[in-house]
Formats: C-alpha cells, structure tokens, sequence
C-alpha cells in the first residue's frame, strides 16, 4: 500500500494545546480557554494536536474517541496513517491562514500528494464536514484525494447540539454537570456548524420525502418545518453571559451553513465518495420549536417510531448521514449497516463505525484490494438485548451489493427455531436500500447454558446466493 491515508476526526476528538504545550482538552479548571471563545477566530495561541487516540473522559457526543480501534485495524491492512487534528473549538470552515483548520487540512493533503500522490481522506463524524469545506472552497485541491471516506457524517446536521444548548445534557450521563456541559458547548464554533440547515432543502434522496428535522406544531396539530436560524431567540434559554458569543456564532453558520445541499460542489472535478451510514440505533430525529419571545427554545424530540427507514448510529440520525447525493463529478456510495448488539457480541456505534464487521469489510477492499463480499449483516436492537427484554426481539439486517444497492430479491429469515414453522421472514424493499426488519419471539430461540441463554441464527437469500449464517445469543429472561 503506498497511496497515502489521511484520517481526520470528528467533534471533539483533537487533543488541543495551549501556547507553552499544555494538554487542554475538555480540562475542568475555570481558566480553560475552551470556556472563553475565541469569539473574534483570532488567533489565542491553541493549535490541535493529534486526534484522540482513545479517552475514557466525558464520551461527549459519542464521537471519535476511539480512533485507536481504526490505526489498529489499518495496521492489520499495512497502513499506517496521517493523523490530522483539529480545532473544534473553531468552525469547521476555518479561514484563519497558517494555523486555521482549512490552512492546516490543505497543506498536509498538499504534501502527502507531493510526496505519494492521490491521497485517501478517512473523515469520521464532523470531520467529513471540514473535509467538505475544505473541497468546495479549494477545487484545486480534488484531484489530490483519490477518494473520501465518510464514517457516519452529519451531512444534514444533528440534533444533540440543542440538548446541549438548551441545558438539558451533561457530557458523561451527567458526570460534568448540564450547565458546565452548556458553558463548553456555547463557546465552540463548530457545535454550531452542527445545527441542521433550512428543512426546505432537506429531502430524502431516494423518495424526496422532506427530512424533518426542525419543526414547529401548528394550531391545528400539523408539525411545520422551521429554519432554525431564522429566529434565534431559542438561544435566550442560554444563560446572558453566555448569549452574545453564541449569537455570534450561530449567525456566522447560518450564513455559511443554512444553505447547504446534499451534494457537495467541486466545481465538476471528481471525487469519489465512499458514504458509511449506522442505522439500526435510536437516534432523535427531530427537535420542535417551541414558546415565543424569552420562552422560545428547541426541544428534541426523544420519541422516535420504530420505522424501518428511521434511526440512526446513536449519535447521527440515519436520514442526515445519508443524505449526501452525486451528480456534477462527485459519486457518491452509501452503505448502510446495521449498528446495535452485533453477531460478535459487541456494539460499535457512531464512535467506532468502522470496527462494524461491513465497515472492516469495506476498509480491507477500499485500501487492501481485497475482494468485498455482499454485505450481509445484522444487529439485534440495543433496546432488546438486555436480559428481561422484550418477548420479542427486532433485528435490523442490511442486505447490500458491492454498490451499496439491494441485493436482488433479498428474504431474511430466521432459522433453527422451536418450532421450525411458521417460518419467519421478512423482504428488503427498494425504498427500504437493502435494509430490513425482523421480529424475532424469545419464545422460539433455543435455549442453551442451562437456560440461562437464548439461541438463533438468520440467514439472507437473494437472487443468485445466500449468505452464512449468522448467529446470535442473548440471556435468557
């Protein structure tokens, strides 16, 4: 493998430094600079290191602190990447020249083109979006990434943020308290590149159904989308010192942000877009506007169906990490795998998507050369799994060729129940992109480890093969 592989994390996940070398990443002293700005980008002296290679500090946003479960198994391909940090206290369109994130992201592409060629780009959760600033302001430099590969992107927002704003959250299930948790959020730019665009140019790219992800309640009931940046009094609900610069902040995304497109404009160059989506995790979708005037604030909406083509990694919802569209040079390849209790027994989430056995699958063709087989793979919801579970378990099953397409005519159905009939199955439909959802009654699994642990296997036909087996245990009620 000698093309060069450039990784950039998400939000976040970047060790920042003060001007003396001082680790200050998410530090719980009040002199912390996170706390203070910059409100003006000027330059305070902090530069990002290194992504975080794992942390066991605050799990805010669930996003990238696991990146030594990705150079581990790069290692095992022969690749040994380029670890590009950033700061994400800063927006992800960063102009400031020399140390600002786009000035950084650009050279290190430049000089790995230099010296290797064509550069591989692996962006995990908000740093596909500085990858994506950086490409729709500097067209010259696309021919230098020879592809990009997206771990669960936000590519229409996500919805946390206002959690966090509004005061509701605190990082760690509450270990750092809502209003700390507040402070931080209000002070970094990037949380605000977060913040969904205008609902009137979300759609989903398959059906062209509105993606509704800002709402208000009519009188008469009816949910009516919002652009959140049209009226920023929600961010009264923000304590007063902390007001101004988060207006400051909000309206410069807006500006930059409210407008954005499913597809990503390099001015007609190509690009190749390997787009990796989690669903299968409940993950909010939604969040209501709601009061008027001080009372005005946004309110996520926590109460998601249990639609097939809903959820999401646990972090992203589903439908903004697939939104991202081709056309005008770009080729976009969406894979959608399923994320929740995993046939190994594990769960790898919006933070380790691509230790997902189709994500390794994925990484070992791309970067490897090794042949990629039908991505044929399942999780029972993380909901389900707990012992004293529900009496039926759904399992979230994707059934995709090489293309990220439906394989043909794709059936799961359960095998090596008590008793054998009637049979359990369910089809993959187009609008449902080689997705779909089984249910499976605890009281047909076998029962093994002196009934302490329940037993079942699935298994995908389609037109032209059928897959493994794949196994699941779970404890018993």
């Amino acid at each position: 493998m000698t093309e060069p592989v450039l990784f950039v994390p998400g939000f976040p996940g970047s060790h920042l430094r003060d001007a003396d070398g001082t680790r200050i990443f998410l530090t719980l002293s009040a002199s912390n600079p996170l706390l203070a700005g910059p409100d003006t980008l000027g330059d305070d002296g902090v530069r990002a290191g290194e992504p975080i290679r794992a942390a066991l500090t605050l799990g805010f946003l669930d996003v990238a602190k696991q990146a030594g479960t990705l150079y581990d198994l790069l290692d095992t391909l022969g690749v040994d990447p380029l670890k590009h940090g950033w700061d994400w206290r800063r927006p992800v369109w960063d102009e400031a020249p020399g140390f600002g994130t786009q000035a950084r992201l650009a050279a290190a592409i430049e000089a790995a083109f230099a010296a290797d060629g064509p550069v591989t780009v692996i962006a995990h959760s908000t740093g596909g979006l500085v990858v994506r600033a950086l490409l729709e302001a500097r067209h010259d430099l696309v021919p230098k990434v020879s592809r990009l590969i997206a771990f669960g992107v936000p590519w229409a927002g996500v919805l946390l943020t206002l959690d966090y704003l509004n005061g509701d959250r605190g990082f760690a299930g509450g270990l750092v308290s809502a209003a700390r948790s507040q402070e931080v959020i209000a002070a970094a730019w990037a949380a605000f590149d977060l913040i969904p665009p205008d609902p009137a140019h979300l759609a989903d790219p398959l059906t062209g159904v509105p993606l509704l992800l800002t709402y208000r309640t009519d009188a008469g009931g009816a949910k009516v989308a919002v652009d959140p940046f049209a009226d920023l009094g929600w961010l009264d609900v923000l304590p007063v010192g902390l007001r101004a610069g988060a207006r400051t902040r909000a309206r410069e995304a807006a500006r930059r942000n409210r407008l954005r497109r499913p597809r990503i404009d390099t001015g007609g160059r190509a690009l190749d877009v390997v787009n990796v989506v989690g669903w299968g995790w409940r993950t909010s979708p939604a969040a209501e506007l709601v009061g008027d005037g001080a009372g005005l604030r946004m309110r996520i909406d926590r109460d998601e169906p249990d639609a097939v083509l809903g959820r999401g990694d646990g972090t992203v919802p589903r439908r903004s990490a697939a939104w991202l569209e081709g056309g005008d040079g770009v080729t976009v390849r969406t894979y959608h795998l399923p994320v929740g209790y995993l046939t190994t027994s594990r769960k790898h989430p919006h933070a380790s998507l691509w230790s997902n056995p189709g994500g390794r699958d994925l990484l070992r063709h791309l970067l490897a050369g090794a042949p990629l087989p039908p991505l044929v793979h399942a999780a029972i919801d993380h909901e389900d799994c707990r012992p004293n579970g529900p009496a039926v378990v759904r399992v979230w099953v994707s059934a995709l060729d090489a293309a990220g397409q439906r394989l043909p005519a794709a059936v799961v159905e359960a095998v090596d129940l008590q008793p054998a009939n009637p049979r359990i199955e369910a089809a993959f439909s187009q609008a449902g992109q080689g997705r779909a959802l089984i249910r499976i009654p605890r009281a047909r699994m076998r029962r093994g480890g002196g009934n302490r642990v329940l037993h079942f296997e699935l298994r995908v036909r389609w037109n032209g093969g059928v897959s493994d087996r794949l196994p699941f245990t779970l404890r018993a009620n």
